[in-house]
């Protein structure tokens, strides 16, 4: 798979953001990078592949709070990590509240700003 070919342009979490899978309240891994159609996490367990899950995580922006963010997504790729015990795997969104889909979209237009 060609990474440098991606739909959408991608942002790095410069601070660790856990995510959660919402159904089994077990840890997913940390935001690496995120987009308006996806998101690309570190997690200490391979997801299973082709797989839906229901993932959860806490995110601010300038011109909001903290602001719990709750994601449907598909698997999309996985490779193990350079560091070991560790997997990145890309998930793209397939169901995403509007409210939070604008929060995630105006965070992206923020050129300098750091997720928290």
């Amino acid at each position: 798979m060609n990474r440098d070919n991606r739909r959408a342009p991608r942002k790095t979490i410069g601070n660790i953001i856990p995510v959660r899978n919402a159904l089994t309240d077990t840890p997913m891994g940390r935001i690496g990078n995120l987009s308006r159609t996806g998101m690309m996490l570190i997690c200490p367990l391979a997801p299973q592949d082709d797989a839906l899950y229901q993932l959860i995580f806490e995110f601010s922006t300038p011109t909001i709070h903290t602001q719990q963010i709750e994601v449907g997504v598909h698997t999309l790729w996985c490779f193990e990590a350079a560091t070991p015990g560790q997997y990145w795997a890309g998930f793209g969104f397939i169901s995403i509240a509007i409210d939070d889909a604008k929060i995630i979209n105006d965070w992206m237009s923020y050129p300098d700003f750091t997720a928290m």
